[in-house]
This record gives structure tokens, sequence and C-alpha cells, in this order.
């Protein structure tokens, strides 16, 4: 098996192909959105690529709400690479980074056919199962108290160019007094 490796994307080629792998497994596989998956939270993240020969094979981001609270988002992996371990590497590594940035609460709104594999990898669910977009969810917060924050992330963390964004809005998802969203309930 190659080597992977997972890392901040480091320029706006990188950025440009994270939106584009996500647009792949979002949009056209999965049918979740009509043409774009991008929403207003897209400027404020950041994103972790994940490396195979060269090719990024597979994305995730991450994002404040507020000082010492993450949300993780949009873990994305090219379809045939998905069975290489891909997908848990990214969701380690943003453990990593979130642990870096002094984070004690890192949730993610999980599809229910994941619900397990994140279970695996110390995440636990809270809440209802809510229909995002057609889809059943159900929010996850992860075991941060687990491992180290090794192999260091921090390195030229970029935020998207805000003309590769745009401010979209996330429909079916209003944001709550404190910061975080919900979707509607089952």
């Amino acid at each position: 098996m190659s080597k992977i490796t997972i890392r901040p994307a480091g320029s706006d080629d990188e950025i440009r192909k994270v939106f584009e792998i996500r647009r792949e497994v979002f949009v056209v596989e999965q049918n979740l959105f009509a043409d774009t998956d991008r929403d207003g939270d897209d400027f404020r993240s950041l994103y972790l690529i994940a490396l195979m020969n060269g090719e990024i094979t597979g994305v995730v981001r991450v994002f404040p709400t507020s000082d010492h609270a993450w949300v993780g988002g949009r873990l994305a992996v090219r379809k045939k690479y998905r069975g290489t371990r891909v997908g848990y590497l990214l969701v380690k590594g943003a453990m990593r980074l979130v642990k870096e940035k002094k984070c004690s609460s890192f949730t993610a709104m999980i599809q229910e056919e994941n619900i397990n594999f994140f279970k695996r990898i110390g995440w636990r669910p809270f809440g209802e199962i809510l229909i995002y977009h057609g889809k059943r969810h159900i929010w996850m917060e992860a075991d941060l108290s687990t491992g180290e924050a090794t192999n260091k992330t921090q390195a030229r963390v970029r935020r998207p160019d805000p003309s590769l964004t745009g401010p979209l809005p996330l429909p079916g998802l209003q944001p709550m007094r404190n910061g975080n969203h919900h979707a509607q309930r089952t």
C-alpha cells in the first residue's frame, strides 16, 4: 500500500481540489446538494488533505465555533481510495489539529451509515437523528482525551480565498444561540 500523508492544504490549487473532491462526493455521487456543497463555514474553515503518490485522495474541514469548540465536516474520500485508511487518517489528523488549537469540544454531524466508523475511533453520538438534505445524520463528539497531538499539522494552515468559496447559506440548517447549528428533526 502507498504511504498516505495528511497535511493542511497549502495552496489555492489545493483548496480548489478540496472543493472539487467535495463536489464529486456530495453533489455528484450522493446527491446531497443540487449544485455545490459550499457554505458560509468554508471561509472560516481550515482544510486537511490526504495525499497518496502526490494525488489528493480525500479532504476534511474544521472550523471554530468558540475559543474551545470546533466542528468538523465535509469528510470526503474519492471512491477508489475508500478502504485505504484515508478517511480514518483524515479524522485523526483533524482531531490532532483541533487539539493543537486548544479545543475541548470537537463535534460533527455524521451520516447515519458512518456512525459505527466514528464510534470505532472514539466518537460518541448525542441528540436525535436529524434529516439534513434528505439524509439521516446525528451529531457526534470526539474523545479528545486519548492520544497525543503528535506529527504537528500546524505548518501553513491556509484558509481559502473568499473568491474561491463565497458566503453561501446552508439550507435546512439554522444557527442556534450558542453558535452551533441544528437541522430539521425526523
